[in-house]
């Protein structure tokens, strides 16, 4: 395991690649605290992930999609580039999708920091390189559109200086981004840390703000940590001297209004001593915020709830887990919503395992939390390190354990999902939901919830049309076009679980392009008018390359058109400028989104005058 440091069935569809994450349902659902639906757990890991990658660094959850960041995954043989994984998940089926960097580089630590807000992804690359300033660092945006993860954007920070290490930490709520550069000197003070915030206006992101803490100190790391919601962000720096307790750890509120951020408030813990590392952690929903303390009482580690009324922070409770020892770390994660906190306790020692590590789950009624609810790896061993990261959205909580050893590979690294248990579950396993050439085999199973009654009735439907199969069945699907195929489950009570849907996109077909003579003068553009023309049902887009060449066959330009509308016409502009007066040859060729290739070549004239 890397330290956090203080100076951390492939199946090809369209024009790119998609994954069926493994996942495994294993032992029984937690014990239900006040208020906690009984849970069931998904194990998430990375096909193809190798030792080393520490996937489940950080982890990131909203609205059924887990995003888990591996920052020392070698990516085309660049070591420590790292990488961003993220799981799209209906029932217990999950479509993983690889993240990397357009211009990663090594030991950029690319996964480090990861956040999630609906179709936005939002990466950390603290060892990033930046001019010529070395692990200044940077921050990726990556958008969900037609099955594809594309990236955005690339923010940097507009005064990053070498070693800032930005991107350590990210959060994302709505348009607003917040980035940590916790290494970052502020005034005389070396690693007094900032937190910058950008926001979205349309495609585009802007800086907006730079927050430093009022109090700043050197070696303070403000932001390391942070949690955002709206327009409120709370950033630990959990080595700030608190009177004449060294290392005792502050965490500090900032709120905007109307564009302008100021400091509202600085949180300390009420019992806060020298080296509580108060601060290691910090989450946020609303007008609550839990901060983890890891480093109390030699190491057993604390936590604290704050909430805030009319703009004033006061500390509403203390958690604590009966029989923690010291080296267990409780708050080195911490994840709160609504109603519900989750702490980690990364070293925590489980059953003869070193450091797998736990998290404690607790429910609030009033003003008051409940005991906790532990939660382990079903599968857990020595030197996991589970419970390193948390993200809770309501009764639904991702866990990371990035030293998770994965068939045989040391900290490849997993992230845990627990979901509310229902019904008995149906799976399909095959190809994702995206265009492909060739028929699409399918296989159907069902899974009994854990605890759950027998499955007592298991259908399927294609198009609407309902079908009776049994476990294991087999579906091969022809049809070109678009075929819905949905599957459930229905328990001997009558329980039904949820309705798992695929989408097949079937389209064999070749496109062919059509192309119009163009003209232009020398030394500027000429435009090109062509269209695709895809024999119906067709998958609808495709890309278009072109090549230009003299009479005697030599290669001019080469160029690339966006991917176009078929039977659509379309006009791209052909560069003319290293060109003289004549008459060249233009060829065309058309790949489609499923990956069928225009059989020979369309070729059409550029007169240049």
């Amino acid at each position: 395991m890397h330290p956090r440091p203080w100076s951390t069935l492939l199946i090809l569809v369209a024009l790119g690649a998609a994954l069926l994450a493994s996942t495994a349902l294993a032992g029984p659902p937690a014990d239900a605290g006040a208020g906690l639906q009984p849970l069931e757990e998904l194990k998430l890991v990375a096909l193809g992930g190798a030792a080393g990658d520490e996937l489940g660094f950080d982890v990131a959850y909203s609205g059924g999609v887990s995003v888990a960041g591996a920052p020392y995954r070698s990516v085309g043989g660049n070591a420590e580039q790292g990488a961003a994984f993220v799981f799209r998940h209906s029932g217990e089926l999950f479509v993983q999708d690889e993240l990397t960097a357009s211009d990663g580089a090594p030991g950029d630590w690319f996964g480090y920091g990861t956040a999630i807000s609906g179709d936005t992804v939002v990466v950390g690359a603290p060892g990033h390189d930046v001019g010529g300033n070395a692990e200044q660092g940077a921050v990726y945006v990556f958008g969900y559109s037609e099955g594809d993860w594309t990236q955005q954007a690339k923010l940097t920070a507009s005064d990053g200086a070498a070693g800032d290490q930005f991107g350590t930490f990210v959060g994302i709520s709505g348009d607003t981004i917040a980035v940590s550069a916790p290494s970052r000197k502020v005034g005389a003070n070396e690693y007094q840390g900032a937190v910058y915030v950008f926001v979205r206006s349309g495609d585009a992101w802007t800086q907006q703000a730079v927050l430093t803490a009022g109090d700043g100190q050197p070696l303070d790391y403000l932001g390391f940590t942070f949690g955002i919601d709206g327009d409120t962000v709370v950033a630990g720096a959990q080595f700030h001297q608190v009177g004449a307790n060294a290392g005792q750890g502050a965490s500090y509120v900032f709120t905007q209004s109307g564009g302008v951020w100021s400091q509202q408030a600085t949180l300390t813990a009420a019992d806060g001593a020298a080296n509580d590392s108060f601060g290691w952690t910090n989450g946020i929903d609303g007008d609550t915020v839990v901060v983890g303390a890891a480093s109390a009482n030699a190491g057993t580690g604390g936590s604290y709830v704050f909430t805030r009324t009319a703009g004033v922070w006061s500390q509403q409770a203390e958690l604590t887990v009966p029989g923690l020892v010291p080296g267990d770390l409780f708050g080195s994660g911490a994840g709160v919503d609504g109603d519900v906190a989750v702490i980690g306790a990364q070293h925590q020692t489980i059953g003869g395992n070193t450091a797998q590590g736990a998290a404690y789950v607790y429910t609030r009624t009033g003003d008051t939390w409940s005991a906790p609810t532990q939660l382990v790896a079903s599968d857990g061993g020595a030197d996991d390190n589970f419970g390193w990261w948390i993200q809770a959205e309501g009764n639904t909580i991702l866990v990371g354990a990035p030293g998770a050893t994965v068939d045989g590979k040391a900290a490849q690294g997993a992230a845990y999902l627990y979901v509310p248990s229902e019904g008995p579950s149906a799976v399909i396993n095959g190809p994702a939901n995206g265009w492909q050439r060739r028929p699409a085999n399918l296989q159907f199973m069902a899974i009994p919830s854990q605890g759950g009654a027998p499955v007592a009735a298991t259908q399927y439907w294609i198009d609407g049309v309902t079908h009776m199969w049994t476990p294991a069945s087999r579906l091969r699907v022809t049809a070109q076009g678009v075929t819905r195929v949905q599957v459930r489950a229905v328990d001997v009570n009558g329980t039904p679980g949820p309705v798992v849907t695929r989408t097949v996109r079937i389209d064999s077909k070749r496109p062919q392009v059509q192309a119009r003579p163009a003209a232009g003068a020398a030394g500027s553009t000429a435009r090109l008018r062509y269209r695709v023309r895809d024999p119906r049902p067709g998958c609808g887009r495709a890309l278009v390359r072109l090549v230009v060449s003299d009479a005697g066959g030599r290669v001019l330009t080469r160029s690339s058109t966006r991917p176009a509308t078929t039977n659509a016409w379309h006009t791209v502009r052909v560069s003319t400028r290293a060109l003289a007066p004549g008459t060249y040859r233009v060829a065309l060729r058309a790949m489609d989104r499923a990956g069928n290739f225009q059989r020979g070549l369309t070729v059409t004239t550029l007169r240049v005058r």
